[in-house]
């Protein structure tokens, strides 16, 4: 399995990739802290199953990001998942109207990260 995770906070990363390896070890966590030119890292980069996308990102917003996503991506191939601190029902519904394909919430604590990703990443585990 390889997925991307789109977060300016690079601590926030840097867990979000050693949880996902503890999970998954025998997958591949790539990593960005913008959107900035989007297009072409993911050029760079092999098949991604999941995107990781900070629902609050600067300088390209996630709202501006996730349609240059949908235009580049195989939705069939690739889900774009929001993963947030927070996002008010308006700004969910928005984000899933762009594409994305879920909201996930920032969890509390390094367990419950893990267990969201086991949970959220669950189809793409046999891959």
């Amino acid at each position: 399995m390889n997925i991307l995770i789109i977060d300016d906070d690079q601590d926030d990363v840097a867990v979000f990739c050693e949880a996902f390896h503890e999970v998954f070890p025998h997958s591949t966590c790539y990593s960005r802290n913008d959107c900035v030119n989007i297009e072409q890292v993911l050029q760079g980069l092999p098949a991604l199953d999941v995107i990781f996308l900070d629902g609050h990102i600067f300088p390209v917003s996630s709202q501006e990001c996730l349609p240059v996503l949908k235009k580049v991506l195989d939705p069939k191939r690739t889900k774009v998942i929001i993963h947030t601190g927070s996002v008010s029902p308006t700004e969910a519904d928005e984000l899933l109207a762009l594409g994305a394909s879920a909201i996930t919430y920032k969890a509390s604590s390094y367990a419950k990260l893990k267990e969201l990703l086991a949970t959220t990443l669950a189809d793409y585990a046999d891959q």
